[in-house]
């Protein structure tokens, strides 16, 4: 009977240890990220949990290795002109910004490497070659937008196929920062080359939640503006989503690329390479075209998404 007594405890003494193991353990992870050596160290909220369950890790970044950058940068070179722009010593202006456009000519000729064949498909088009401007004056990034100072900025040209880049060297420039600036630019000069048409006319969402769904990291912003996911609504109708983007409010423009890429990364569940083709269309032919491959406009398409999300 003692004996029997004994066995009792201890599976009762057991069964309280694993629920409290259990308990700490909820405790542990609720707040705090697991951490291992593909993980980036975020905090993700609970309305991101409900909504969102891609993670965010070095994996996801698609980060080079440092022979990689070596072997991207070699071949960039010989497809990237990088012309400085200064008014002091070009020579110091160049070792200022060494590293940094070692790693934008790498990332870029990566991004062609990677997404060529999509945009191209078997047209056999000509190999593209396309320029970087660096220029040494920074004062675009002077401007706080809110709470929001930007270290770096691209901006490519449909016309003359060049990348405008512009830095704050008084920081030390992340390579996360450096690689999704230069693989969401070069999905612009993809898009660009492989267009038979100007690109201006065609919806704003389609031409950058195309270029945030191929950047290095497609839920980069989705993770780094928490704050400002968590206190917007998504737009009611495809318009208003379109109509955020003629916001001057720098809020209003980050949630707005948040959105197009999720709604681009729905559309391209259903026929990527298709969605793609529709960089060939203008504003005229956009909508019909794109009925087309999904069957529906795209106001319907997003009321869709929307029903989704909910």
């Amino acid at each position: 009977m003692k004996h029997k007594k004994l066995v009792i405890t201890g599976l009762i003494l057991v069964m309280l240890l694993c629920s409290l193991t259990g308990i700490l353990s909820i405790l542990k992870f609720k707040d705090i990220p697991i951490k291992d050596e593909n993980t980036t160290n975020i905090t993700i909220s609970d309305k991101t949990t409900k909504t969102q369950t891609t993670e965010i890790s070095k994996e996801n970044l698609n980060k080079l290795s440092d022979k990689q950058i070596e072997e991207y940068y070699e071949k960039g070179r010989k497809r990237f002109f990088v012309a400085y722009i200064t008014s002091s010593d070009e020579e110091d202006f160049k070792k200022s910004v060494e590293k940094i456009v070692r790693l934008l000519v790498a990332y870029s000729e990566y991004q062609i490497d990677k997404y060529e064949n999509l945009f191209y498909g078997t047209s056999g088009e000509d190999r593209m070659d396309f320029a970087i401007y660096i220029y040494e004056d920074f004062s675009k990034l002077q401007q706080i937008s809110g709470q929001h100072k930007r270290y770096i900025s691209c901006n490519a040209s449909e016309f003359t196929y060049h990348m405008n880049c512009y830095f704050d060297l008084s920081i030390d420039i992340s390579e996360d920062d450096i690689a999704i600036t230069a693989t969401h630019e070069t999905t612009h000069l993809l898009q660009y080359s492989y267009s038979k048409n100007s690109t201006a006319g065609l919806p704003k969402w389609y031409r950058e939640g195309q270029a945030e769904h191929y950047q290095s990291d497609p839920k980069y912003l989705f993770y780094k503006y928490q704050d400002i996911y968590n206190s917007y609504s998504y737009p009611k109708s495809i318009k208003d989503l379109e109509n955020m983007f003629r916001s001057k409010t720098y809020e209003d423009l980050i949630f707005a690329y948040i959105v197009s890429e999720e709604f681009y990364s729905y559309l391209a569940n259903i026929d990527e390479r298709e969605l793609v083709t529709l960089i060939e269309s203008d504003y005229q032919t956009f909508p019909e075209k794109f009925k087309e491959i999904f069957n529906t406009s795209p106001e319907s398409a997003y009321e869709d998404f929307l029903k989704e999300k909910s």
